[in-house]
């Protein structure tokens, strides 16, 4: 997997990343839940098996946060 930069504001975390459109949205949520305390629970209801290529998504994919914020 290609690194990962992640970058938490407010209620999102927005996500620059490498070879985009071979990460699915699950992928980005493990590795959100693995850098940050926020519990899967919490992100978007987004299909954990679609890429981010087929969200549409372009180098770069913010994730909304539920119920949480960062500090």
């Amino acid at each position: 997997m290609a690194p990962v930069l992640c970058k938490i504001v407010g209620a999102q975390v927005t996500l620059s990343f490498e070879m985009y459109p071979l990460y699915t949205v699950g992928e980005v949520k493990q590795e959100i839940t693995s850098r940050t305390n926020v519990s899967r629970n919490h992100l978007e209801r987004l299909d954990d098996h679609v890429t981010l290529e087929e969200y549409g998504y372009r180098g770069e994919a913010t994730i909304h946060l539920g119920g949480w914020a960062a500090k």
